[in-house]
């Protein structure tokens, strides 16, 4: 494996020095030292701007520094996820897996800082608890869980997607004897060898965390709660040949090229263009699901008739298929029946990927809980109360994904004036291109909400780019503010929903539009649904336009 963290460092003639980090104010604070926030600050240290970063993980990495637990890996390709900017750093790293896991992952982020030479400009264990605008001074005061206040003419805000943990409303927890953790914040140590083990979940997690358990075959039983069925397809994970690997060695443009020009972020699937699907007889297109069901990856997706996204008559035909796969591989027909969706086509929630997951459920020490049929009342001393009865465990895994998107935001007292964001997003989002909202001057998103949806590095990209210019040109220019107009992001607001109109998206019910959120005021889609590729050309536009949108003053 090439991840040295021993490796010459990068040529970086504007590299910010230990005095520029001292100094009073900031060019700019990059909250979050995810993927993105890596690269953010890459952008913002290259422009030779005074800039430093702080995260509450303990090191580099984000989601993949705090979602350790077992089965936690990328469902993009590898190859495809990780950053393009270097040659040197492309070349000298190599992925074992089609599809690598969180530790893997988590090494490789570190190698690129410490390639990057940016650890010196990042501050770890560090929350921010609020984020102030000073607006006689022009810029922010940001407070932190440890006391300090650091001042920034612009913050870029890169909180990630997922980063703030929600658990099921049902009380008691803090009852709980045995052990308790949840997959998105799980700690190095956790031993589950011949215990009795709960999941709580099957989205994203709960299908990696549930297959990983079941193949490891060390517990002593697992139950797996269930209140919401997925439509999960195979991820077909595999390790990189050598003649593979020889291959991507000498591709890095090739796939950054295709990737970054396509719908959400990923590669062409080299299949034969496709007819409108009425044109197909229904045995042409069962083999057609047939076909992409073998492929790895989003291929489910992406690679499928273009009309399923907006025909529910297609889309419950592949739904159709789906479930017969899942009547084969599950043994018992009323847990079969169990694991199939009944209240959503495929889409509707981001499907989750599995290798194995359903075979787990033909274990004899694998039970599972339907929790629509016996809702969960508590959580007691001993374990989980159902309407049923009371299940006794040792360890209690919460698979039960995320306030999503604006969670991270919420978590932060961001004022300006007298507005807060929260407030401000309440009843609604309301943003340009997902970089800035109106009444927050110099407060901008790296990947926030109304970015592209997809494979998030590649979608996040673009984005990056443009802030680091939108600040380039301010601080360049000798701007006090940089601000969107409120034309500019109703405007793109409105793009953003009539992008999703008549499609699955529209009725997305789970974490992609909050309806997994307990008491959630709007539920609404939060990415961009139009195309990576459509929103560069948006951007392009912008700049064409001498940033249109965005006002300098």
């Amino acid at each position: 494996m090439g991840h040295s963290t021993n490796a010459t460092v990068l040529n970086s003639p504007h590299a910010a020095t230990s005095a520029d980090i001292d100094s009073d104010v900031l060019d700019a604070l990059v909250i979050g030292a995810g993927v993105n926030g890596v690269y953010q600050l890459y952008k913002l240290r290259e422009e030779g701007l005074n800039v430093r970063s702080v995260d509450a993980g303990a090191g580099p990495g984000g989601t993949w520094h705090f979602n350790r637990y077992p089965g936690s890996r990328f469902d993009s390709d590898s190859y495809i996820y990780g950053y393009f900017f270097s040659k040197e750093i492309y070349e000298g790293w190599e992925w074992s897996e089609h599809y690598a896991g969180y530790e893997e992952i988590e090494r490789y982020v570190n190698y690129v800082v410490d390639k990057t030479d940016l650890r010196q400009l990042m501050t770890f264990n560090t929350r921010v608890e609020s984020a102030t605008f000073d607006q006689e001074n022009n810029r922010w005061e940001v407070v932190t869980n440890t006391g300090e206040t650091i001042r920034a003419r612009f913050v870029v805000a890169t909180l990630g997607l997922l980063s703030v943990p929600l658990y099921p409303p049902v009380p008691g927890r803090e009852k709980f004897a045995g052990e308790a953790y949840h997959t998105g914040e799980w700690p190095d140590g956790v031993d589950l060898k011949n215990k009795r083990v709960a999941v709580v979940g099957v989205g994203a997690s709960g299908v990696q965390v549930v297959t990983a358990i079941g193949k490891a075959d060390e517990v002593a039983e697992m139950t797996v709660f269930q209140r919401t069925a997925n439509w999960c397809s195979p991820l077909r994970n595999r390790p990189i040949t050598p003649e593979e690997q020889a291959k991507l060695k000498t591709s890095m443009k090739e796939l950054h090229h295709s990737s970054s020009n396509s719908f959400a972020g990923f590669l062409s699937y080299d299949l034969e263009a496709l007819p409108p699907w009425q044109e197909h007889t229904p045995e042409q297109r069962r083999a057609h699901f047939e076909k992409i069901w073998a492929l790895q990856g989003f291929a489910k997706f992406y690679a499928n008739y273009s009309e399923f996204r907006t025909s529910p008559e297609l889309n419950d035909e592949f739904c159709g298929f789906i479930a017969d796969t899942i009547r084969e591989r599950v043994k018992d027909p009323e847990t079969a029946e169990t694991l199939i969706p009944k209240d959503h086509r495929f889409g509707e929630k981001r499907p989750p990927f599995e290798d194995g997951y359903y075979e787990v459920f033909n274990k004899d020490n694998v039970a599972l809980v339907d929790l629509l049929k016996t809702p969960m009342v508590e959580i007691t001393e001993r374990g989980i109360k159902t309407t049923e009865q009371e299940f006794e465990f040792d360890v209690i895994i919460f698979a039960t994904g995320f306030d999503a998107i604006t969670g991270p935001y919420n978590q932060i007292d961001i004022r300006a004036g007298d507005t807060t964001l929260k407030e401000a997003w309440e009843h609604g989002l309301l943003t340009n291109h997902g970089i800035q909202t109106p009444g927050f001057p110099n407060l901008l998103f790296g990947y926030g909400p109304h970015s592209p949806g997809g494979n998030v590095p590649r979608c996040a990209e673009p984005q990056i780019h443009f802030v680091t210019e939108l600040l380039v040109k301010a601080l360049r220019e000798d701007h006090a503010r940089l601000e969107t107009t409120s034309e500019a992001a109703e405007a793109w607001t409105q793009e953003v929903a009539d992008r999703i109109a008549g499609t699955v998206f529209e009725n997305a019910k789970d974490w992609r539009s909050g309806a997994n959120v307990p008491g959630a005021k709007t539920v609404a889609y939060r990415f961009f649904a139009g195309g990576l590729d459509t929103y560069i050309a948006k951007l392009n536009k912008i700049r064409e336009a001498d940033y249109e949108g965005f006002e300098f003053s």
